[in-house]
C-alpha cells in the first residue's frame, strides 16, 4: 500500500530504513539439516538487531523499488509502518524475546524465509514444519491479512524457482477488530496462534530446499505479522494405502444387468493411484461369454479419492442353472509403491432367474454318507400330492409325495393365495434344504394343479424306521404299546411331544404327535394299536442318520387292536425300571404261558415257561435300555414293557 509521512520523524525512520537495503538479493548460506529438528526461536535479534539468523533472510518480492533486494530487518518501534522485514517483539528496550515479520507497501512488498540443506544421508519424503504466528501491529479492519507460505525444491533463492503453498502455516491476522494501525503485542493470546503442517516432499540428500512467507500490499494501513517459535522436522511418512475390494462377495440375479464391483484405498492418497480389476487365476464356476462380459479393466483413483467401481455385464439366459460364480482380483497397482494390494479376491454369486425342470423325489432325497442331499442347496422344482396336516397356521409345513418317494415342503409365511390340503397335487420351485436331518424343499413358488388323480397308500413297516420312510405315508401294524402312557400329554401347549412305543416283537418306535392335528392332548389308546402316518426325522447333529419318527395325521391313524386274551388284566411287571430281577405276574389265568423278552431290535434275549402266578427272570446280562415282554396262551399273546437300568 502507499504509506503517507506526517512527521520528520516517519521520514527519517524510513530512510533509514532504505539506506540498509542493497540492491540485489545477496548469495545466501542455507542451514545444514541433520535430520535432527531445527529450531529457531528469533531471539539472537536481540532487541536492536538488524541480522536475520543463519540461513535466514528477507528480500523485495514485488513494489515499486528494486525487485529482489535484500532488505534489513528493522526493529519495530511504536510508529512502525514502513514496508521491510521486522525484528518484532516487545517495545522495552530489554526484552529479547523477538520474532521476524514484515509490512508491505507499494513500493517493498516483502517476503522472508529460509534456505536447508538436507545433510541427513539420506532422501527426505515428509516434514513437519510448525511455528507460532504474531500480530505486532493491527491493520485496516476490513481486511484480513496473511503471509502466505509456500516452499520450493528447486529455487535458489526467495524469488526464484516453483513454490508449493501449503496454507496450514499460513500466517493470518488475528486482530481484527483493534484500533487501525495500533500497536499490538504478539505474545498476547488473542494476537497470536500456533501454525503446523505436515506435508511430502523429495528432497534428495544434499539438495537444498527453500520456505518463505510473502506479503501482500492490501489496501488501507498493514498488519505487522510475524513468525516466532519455528521448528522443522523430518516426519514418518504414512504408510502407503492398501487397495482392497469394498466387500468380499455379492449376490446378483442373472437378469441384473450391469453390476458394480467396489474397489476402495484404506486412506485418501496426494497422487493419482491406478489398478487393474482381472480375473482371478481360479476365476469361478460362471462362463464367459454365455453367463457375462468382462475385460480386465483399469480404475483410477484421483488425489484424495478413496472409491471406485468396476463393472461386469451378466446374461439373461433362458437357460435353468445352479447358481454360479465369478471370482476377481486385483493387479498392477501404479505408480509402484502408491499402495499395496490387500488380501483376497471379490466373489460374485449370480443367481438363476430360470424355472427348474421337475426333479423326481427320489433323486432330491438322494443322501450323502453323512445324511445330507446330494443336491442340499440348490434351486429345485418338484411335483407330487400333498399328505399330512399343514402344521403352520401361515406358511406351510407338509409332505409332498410322487411314484417315487416323499419330502417335506416348508414355508414360514402363506406364497399368494395358496393353501395346501392332503389330496393336493401341486408343482413347487424352492431351495432344497434339510432341517435336523429331515430333507425339505424351502418353498419360493407355489403352482396348484387341482385335486390330485392318483393317491398313495400307506406302506407297511414292521422293521425299524429308516431315511427310506422319510416324509412317505408308511404303516406301523403293530400290536403297539406305549413304553409310559403319561407320554400321550394331556393340557400341552408345546409345538408336539414325543411318544415311544414298541411293537409285539420289541421293535421301539417313536411318535411325534404334532399341534395342529386332532391327535394333539389326546388320550393313549385303551390297549395295543396299530399307526399309520408320515415318516419323519430329528436329528440335530451330523451324522443325519439317526432320530426317525412317524407323525400320525389325525385320531384316526390309530387303530386298536383285538381285545387281548382274559389272562392280560391280571399281567404286570415290577419293578420298571429294573436292575437284576424282574417279576412278572400272570395271575391264574395265565398260567403255563410262554415268557419271550425281546430287544428294540426284535431280537428274542430270553425265553421260558411259566410255571406259576408269577415268573422271576433275570435280566442283570441285558443292556441298557427298553425290552419288551410277550406272554403267549392258548387264548392269545399279551405284550409289555419294561426299562432295563
Amino acid at each position: 500500500m502507499k504509506q503517507s509521512y506526517s512527521s520528520w520523524l516517519q521520514r527519517a525512520a524510513f530512510l533509514a530504513a532504505l539506506g540498509g537495503l542493497s540492491m540485489a538479493a545477496q548469495a545466501q548460506t542455507p542451514v545444514a539439516f541433520t535430520g535432527t529438528t531445527y529450531n529457531q526461536n528469533f531471539d539472537g535479534f536481540l532487541p536492536t538487531g538488524t541480522a536475520y539468523p543463519d540461513g535466514w533472510t528477507g528480500i523485495r518480492l514485488a513494489g515499486t523499488g528494486t525487485l529482489n533486494a535484500t532488505l534489513t530487518p528493522a526493529v519495530q518501534a511504536d510508529n512502525s509502518n514502513a514496508g521491510t522485514t521486522y525484528n518484532a517483539g516487545p517495545l522495552t528496550g530489554t526484552n529479547t524475546d523477538r520474532a521476524i515479520g514484515s509490512i508491505s507497501s507499494g513500493s517493498t512488498v516483502p517476503a522472508f524465509g529460509a534456505a536447508f540443506t538436507n545433510q541427513s544421508g539420506a532422501a527426505i519424503s515428509q516434514l513437519t514444519l510448525a511455528g507460532r504466528a504474531e500480530q505486532w501491529r493491527s491493520g485496516d479492519n476490513a481486511i484480513v491479512e496473511a503471509l502466505a507460505f509456500e516452499y520450493s525444491t528447486d529455487a535458489t533463492s526467495l524469488s526464484t524457482g516453483t513454490w508449493t503453498a501449503v496454507t496450514g502455516l499460513d500466517i493470518r491476522e488475528l486482530a481484527t477488530t483493534a484500533t487501525t494501525a495500533a500497536t499490538l503485542n504478539g505474545n498476547d493470546a488473542a494476537n497470536s496462534a500456533a501454525i503446523t503442517a505436515t506435508f511430502p516432499i523429495t528432497w534428495a540428500a544434499g539438495s537444498t530446499i527453500w520456505i518463505r512467507w510473502k506479503d501482500t500490499n492490501d489496501a488501507g494501513a498493514d498488519a505487522l505479522l510475524a513468525l516466532d517459535d519455528f521448528s522443522l522436522a523430518t516426519a514418518t511418512a504414512p504408510a502407503a494405502p492398501t487397495v482392497s475390494f469394498g466387500t468380499a462377495t455379492a449376490t446378483a440375479a442373472e437378469s441384473a444387468g450391469t453390476v458394480q464391483i467396489p474397489v476402495t484405498l484404506s486412506a485418501a492418497s496426494t497422487q493419482v493411484v491406478t489398478v487393474q480389476v482381472a480375473l482371478a487365476t481360479a476365476s469361478g464356476t460362471a462362463t464367459s461369454p454365455s453367463d457375462y462380459t468382462f475385460t480386465t479393466q483399469t480404475l483410477t483413483f484421483p488425489a484424495g479419492n478413496t472409491t471406485q467401481n468396476a463393472t461386469i455385464t451378466l446374461v439373461d439366459d433362458a437357460v435353468f442353472e445352479p447358481s454360479e460364480t465369478v471370482i476377481f482380483s486385483l493387479q498392477n497397482v501404479l505408480p509402484a509403491g502408491a499402495a499395496t494390494i490387500g488380501t483376497g479376491t471379490y466373489t460374485l454369486t449370480i443367481t438363476d432367474n430360470d424355472v427348474p425342470p421337475v426333479t423326481p423325489i427320489a433323486t432330491l432325497t438322494t443322501n450323502d454318507a453323512a445324511g445330507v442331499p446330494l443336491l442340499n442347496g440348490q434351486t429345485i422344482s418338484a411335483r407330487g400330492t400333498v399328505y399330512g396336516t399343514n402344521l403352520r397356521t401361515a406358511g406351510y409345513q407338509i409332505s409332498l409325495i410322487d411314484n417315487t418317494g416323499g419330502i417335506g415342503v416348508f414355508a414360514s409365511a402363506n406364497i399368494g393365495t395358496n393353501t395346501l390340503a392332503e389330496g393336493d397335487s401341486v408343482e413347487v420351485i424352492g431351495t432344497l434344504g434339510q432341517f435336523n436331518g429331515l430333507t425339505q424343499i424351502n418353498l419360493t413358488g407355489i403352482t396348484a394343479k387341482g385335486r390330485a388323480s392318483r393317491t398313495y397308500q400307506p406302506r407297511v413297516i414292521t422293521a425299524a424306521l429308516t431315511e427310506a420312510e422319510e416324509s412317505e405315508l408308511i404303516r406301523i401294524p403293530g400290536p403297539l404299546t406305549s413304553v409310559d402312557p403319561a407320554q400321550w400329554v394331556t393340557n400341552s401347549t408345546a409345538s408336539g411331544y414325543n411318544v415311544d412305543v414298541t411293537s409285539a416283537t420289541g421293535v421301539a418306535y417313536q411318535l411325534r404327535i404334532y399341534r395342529g392335528t386332532t391327535l394333539y392332548n389326546a388320550p393313549a389308546p385303551a390297549g395295543p394299536f396299530s399307526v399309520t402316518g408320515i415318516g419323519s426325522q430329528f436329528d440335530g447333529s451330523s451324522p443325519y442318520t439317526e432320530g426317525y419318527q412317524i407323525a400320525p395325521r389325525s385320531l384316526a391313524d390309530i387303530t386298536l387292536k383285538q381285545r387281548e386274551p382274559a389272562f392280560a388284566k391280571s399281567v404286570t411287571l415290577y419293578p420298571n425300571p429294573v436292575s437284576n430281577r424282574l417279576t412278572v405276574v400272570v395271575g391264574s389265568l395265565g398260567r403255563g404261558a410262554t415268557l419271550e423278552v425281546f430287544n428294540v431290535l426284535g431280537q428274542r434275549v430270553k425265553a421260558t415257561a411259566v410255571t406259576q402266578e408269577e415268573a422271576n427272570v433275570d435280566v442283570s446280562t441285558l443292556k441298557a435300555g427298553v425290552y419288551s415282554v410277550r406272554l403267549t396262551t392258548k387264548d392269545g399273546s399279551v405284550t409289555r414293557s419294561f426299562v432295563k437300568q
